[in-house]
């Protein structure tokens, strides 16, 4: 008599070896993708609003400090355990704040390396646009006359295909 392999949780019944391997692989794979589904979504999660609430507090103040990543990190801390209980929450609201300021320190001290601070962002991007503006202005003066060495450019002369000119 043939051996039968049975699948504990659900009592299938295999024929044979290979059959019930292959089920066994294919139920880890799908078990697989669901939890790394999910943990995507974490990380998604956490990563969004511990950068929104960093970048709208430094957006707001115009400058960057380790602190920026504090209130984040403690919302993020109290979102996940708000529903278990009171203490839990409390808990990992402190947790999440500590995490923010470490992940606050970190950044920070590696955008103050590159010289990339919030600071110096706001200035580059106030001095392009008042260039930009000065730029505006120089170009879109209007003249009265020409200056007098001044030499109207030739007519183009297209024959041909346009692009090749004799």
């Amino acid at each position: 008599m043939k051996p039968v392999y049975i699948r504990q949780t659900s009592m299938l019944k295999f024929q044979d070896r290979l059959t019930a391997e292959r089920a066994f692989r294919q139920y880890n794979v799908v078990q697989f993708m669901k939890e790394s589904y999910r943990i995507a979504i974490i990380v998604l999660f956490i990563t969004e609003t511990m950068m929104t609430s960093q970048y709208a507090i430094q957006a707001y103040r115009n400058k960057s400090t380790i602190y920026d990543c504090v209130p984040g990190g403690a919302f993020v801390g109290f979102a996940f355990k708000m529903f278990h209980s009171p203490l839990a929450a409390f808990i990992t609201t402190l947790q999440g704040g500590v995490i923010g300021f470490l992940y606050g320190f970190v950044q920070n001290v590696g955008y103050r390396l590159i010289d990339r601070t919030y600071e110096n962002l706001h200035y580059e991007q106030v001095m392009e646009w008042i260039l930009h503006r000065e730029n505006a202005e120089l170009w879109s003066a209007n003249l009265d006359e020409l200056p007098p060495n001044y030499e109207r450019p030739e007519a183009e002369r297209t024959w041909g295909l346009g692009w090749f000119k004799p």
